[in-house]
């Protein structure tokens, strides 16, 4: 199928976007800040992405005002957005709020923010629609800076509430060793009635009702993640590379959900980067409908749905 490119007008109180489409799905990226892929979904239908439009997920602490200046404060904003891992305040937290430069370069669609010189980070994502709809999506940061700097790329997918995420566990045999690595946050409590460790899956629930939020962090080696919502199902790839290392305690892939959405996220190799150097993290996104439930503790019924998607 033809891809189509349109300058939107206007999208949600989000402004101009760039829309992307093939006839049955559309992708739509903002102009006036971020970037983000704020909508992804078939043309008519259910966006996968959670859309802030109360802003209601916003960092305008001191050290946020301070490092950057005046009244400035980082908006989550919802949708597909690049950060630097690992997090830190107020570095992480650069307040994207500017309008975005675009190109076309081949079938790349090229969105580049202003660079963070208080960070010595230049980002940019390109977009390329794929004929099938799916989104082919390199995360790029580059250090401006004059110093070397140590960082791996973040690409976090923020999505709508009510889906059930998948994601695969390692299942080397390797004997007497261990064959996976498991990070967990603070603030996440192992009991919590939203996750569930199977042999060869964990799934988690994304509930509006949740009073506390709950992240982990995995080497993924399968390079995958579903989430089942409504009739629609995002598949989001990546490659995990097997001896390199990664932030957070080695792992490639992480998920974070509280009562308004529920984030997949990949992380590029942890390596230093030298002044002038740029480094890449790809990923891509694919959209398939899906309209029966999967019981998230039954492992039969969730490889049987990973099969049918994958």
């Amino acid at each position: 199928m033809a891809i189509n490119i349109t300058e939107v007008c206007s999208y949600e109180n989000y402004g101009r976007c760039l829309r992307l489409d093939n006839g049955e799905t559309e992708a739509l990226v903002t102009l006036d800040l971020g970037p983000r892929i704020i909508r992804y979904g078939f043309i008519g239908g259910e966006n996968v992405f959670w859309n802030d439009l109360e802003r209601v997920a916003c960092n305008s602490g001191e050290d946020i005002k301070k490092y950057y200046g005046g009244n400035k404060a980082w908006y989550l904003y919802g949708g597909h957005r690049l950060w630097a891992s690992p997090e830190t305040s107020p570095e992480t937290y650069y307040p994207d709020n500017d309008p975005v430069e675009y190109e076309a370069v081949g079938s790349r669609l090229v969105f580049t923010p202003k660079p963070q010189t208080e960070n010595g980070l230049q980002m940019s994502v390109a977009v390329t629609m794929n004929p099938d709809g799916s989104l082919a999506l390199e995360h790029h940061i580059k250090n401006i800076g004059t110093v070397a700097k140590k960082f791996a790329i973040w690409a976090l997918s923020v999505l709508a509430r009510g889906g059930l995420e998948i994601v695969p566990q390692n299942t080397d045999a390797t004997g007497y060793l261990q064959n996976r690595v498991l990070s967990v946050w603070p603030y996440s409590d192992m009991t919590d009635g939203r996750v569930y460790f199977g042999k060869k899956y964990i799934t988690l629930l994304q509930k509006p009702d949740a009073q506390t939020p709950f992240k982990i962090g995995t080497d993924n080696k399968n390079g995958f993640a579903l989430y089942l919502l409504k009739e629609t199902a995002l598949i989001k790839k990546y490659t995990h590379f097997t001896g390199e290392e990664y932030p957070d305690f080695g792992v490639s892939f992480e998920t974070y959900t509280n009562a308004n959405f529920l984030e997949m996220e990949t992380l590029g190799v942890y390596k230093t980067v030298q002044p002038g150097e740029n480094t890449v993290h790809r990923e891509t996104l694919e959209l398939k409908i899906f309209n029966r439930v999967v019981n998230p503790r039954d492992e039969e019924d969730i490889e049987k749905a990973v099969r049918e998607l994958l």
